[in-house]
């Protein structure tokens, strides 16, 4: 007797957890291109079979592993986001959140600085977490905008600039090598994006 439908998606969810989790650690420390799939298959504990059930390969495994990290990464600010705090603070919280994930996650600093990940910001791949990121940006505009705390504007647009500055300055950063501290460019970037909202 088979298993049923639902345990074998468990099953199969389950495996490609594990194998995505290892990859993250392998990726991060070898390099895409250091990287081979007995690599993965070791540190995962899988079988090649288990492995190609789940995955065509290794570039397919790279942007599963990478979506993963950009999920991780967007988690970080949106489940954090408090109903009490006015929208000021919750735009302060997103990108002082969304700029400093990766030094306090260095497997995906790592990935960034490896160079394929650099893709993920123009691929379609990763449109719906792109997407995603944008609503919660137009949302807490807009929260702000009904508020009186920022000046009136177009939400849609502005956080359309938002998330493509952020974008420019989190690869200038993690991967241009800069000379500033993280904790003064993230004081940089408030001034930059965030002030100039407020209403006066």
């Amino acid at each position: 007797m088979g298993e049923s439908p639902g345990l074998a998606e468990s099953v199969n969810h389950d495996l490609r957890s594990r194998i995505i989790d290892a990859a993250l650690a392998v990726f991060s420390a070898k390099g895409y291109h250091g990287t081979t799939l007995d690599d993965i298959i070791g540190a995962s504990g899988v079988s090649e079979g288990e492995f190609l059930a789940c995955f065509e390969g290794k570039n397919d495994l790279y942007y599963q592993t990478c979506y993963h990290a950009l999920e991780l990464w967007m988690k970080a600010f949106s489940d954090n986001l408090c109903e009490e705090e006015d929208a000021l603070d919750k735009l302060r919280l997103i990108t002082r959140a969304g700029f400093l994930y990766p030094v306090y996650h260095p497997e995906v600093r790592k990935l960034l600085e490896d160079g394929p990940m650099m893709v993920v910001f123009v691929s379609e791949r990763y449109a719906d977490i792109m997407d995603q990121a944008k609503r919660i940006l137009k949302s807490t505009l807009e929260e702000g905008i009904e508020s009186g705390v920022f000046r009136p504007l177009d939400s849609g647009a502005v956080a359309d600039l938002m998330f493509n500055l952020y974008k420019y300055y989190i690869l200038s950063f993690y991967i241009g090598s800069s000379t500033i501290d993280h904790e003064q460019f993230v004081h940089f970037l408030e001034d930059i994006l965030i002030y100039g909202l407020i209403r006066r």
